[in-house]
Formats: C-alpha cells, sequence, structure tokens
C-alpha cells in the first residue's frame, strides 16, 4: 500500500506540471522509453541507482546520451526521484501516471493478448467497434503470447473476454470429465 501511496504522490506531481494534452501524451512516451531502455539495458539502471556514483554525474552522463531523447522536464523528474532514491518506484509511478492521463484526456486501456501477432486491419476494426460499445477512446495494448494456442483474450475497464483455444480446451476437458459414462 505504501508503494502505491508514494508512486501516487510522484506521479501527480508530475502530471501536476503541465496539463496540455500534447506534454502528457509526450512524458507518457517518454515514460515508455524509458523504460524500454532499462528492459533492454539492466546495467544502465544498475549505474542510475548506484550509491558511489555522485547524482550529477549520473545526470551528465544520463543527458550526453540520452538528453535529446526526452523531455527537459521529465529528466528533471526522473533525476528527483534518483536523489530521493525513488527509483525502484518508476514503473508503478508510470502506471499511475499513465492512469491520471488516460482519466484526464477520456482514454480507456485494453489489454489484447493474441498466439501470433494482429494486422493493422483488425486492430482498427476492433478498435472502432470497443469505441462504439464503450463510447470511450480506446487504446490497445498488444502482446504476443503462443501458450495461449489461438485466438485472443481481451481485457478493457476490468472486463476480460477469453477467445483463447488454451481456455476453450480447458472448459471442453472439464466438461467431458464431468460426464459420467
Amino acid at each position: 500500500m505504501i508503494k502505491q501511496e508514494i508512486a501516487y504522490r510522484y506521479s501527480k506531481a508530475l502530471f501536476n506540471q503541465d496539463l496540455k494534452k500534447d506534454h502528457l501524451e509526450k512524458r507518457l512516451n517518454d515514460f515508455d522509453h524509458l523504460l524500454e531502455l532499462f528492459k533492454n539495458h539492466p546495467k544502465l539502471m544498475k549505474l542510475l541507482e548506484a550509491p558511489q556514483i555522485n547524482v550529477q554525474d549520473k545526470e551528465r552522463v544520463f543527458k550526453t546520451c540520452f538528453g535529446d531523447k526526452f523531455d527537459s522536464k521529465f529528466i528533471d523528474f526522473f533525476f528527483y526521484l534518483i536523489k530521493k532514491g525513488r527509483l525502484n518506484y518508476l514503473k508503478q509511478i508510470e502506471l499511475e501516471y499513465r492512469l491520471m492521463v488516460n482519466q484526464n484526456l477520456g482514454i480507456w486501456e485494453a489489454q489484447m493478448t493474441t498466439a501470433v501477432p494482429i494486422s493493422q486491419e483488425i486492430e482498427k476494426n476492433l478498435k472502432e467497434k470497443l469505441e462504439n460499445f464503450y463510447q470511450k477512446k480506446i487504446r490497445i495494448k498488444k502482446e504476443v503470447d503462443p501458450k495461449i494456442i489461438g485466438g485472443a483474450i481481451l481485457v478493457v475497464a476490468n472486463h476480460m473476454i477469453d477467445w483463447s483455444v488454451k481456455d476453450r480446451l480447458k472448459n471442453l476437458k472439464e466438461h467431458l470429465l464431468a460426464i459420467n459414462v
């Protein structure tokens, strides 16, 4: 609970800096790029968390390598987290910030898991249908998971629709085992 409260406080501070739509979306993109950067280069995260390196040196190295890829206010916020020892909350802060931005812009996120990547045409068609049904702007986050064998799993606004082959096979197995012969 404390982790969520801390993340909420920091994300709200970043959110309240500038409420212009394009700035909010730019910072969301900055979060996505930063988290992807840490995922692909975990040693960078270790360097930025290292207590033996002072914050000014970390900031100089980061700005030299990546300064042109991120908004200056976002970089300042990021190094404020480092100074306060809150870098380990970065993912939770991003989640809280995304919720605030989406709520402010009237956007709902849909998580779609498929066994294979879907085409742009299918995604566009699904997005239109979801937006008509929910009367909200929908942003689809796609994930590929071969474990579901086929079909898709869609989660929108805490509502899950499971069209996966894996789930259908599980239901078929349960049905067949329940039959007394």
